[in-house]
């Protein structure tokens, strides 16, 4: 169960980043990697 969260967590923070990446590439705003 504890892997799974981790898992999960690890997920939900790539998601989080390849948002913000595509939002900046759709606003043109600079953003740090």
């Amino acid at each position: 169960m504890i892997y799974f969260l981790i898992w999960n967590v690890e997920h939900l923070v790539i998601i989080v980043i390849e948002e913000l990446q595509l939002e900046c590439a759709v606003n043109h705003v600079v953003c740090l990697h």
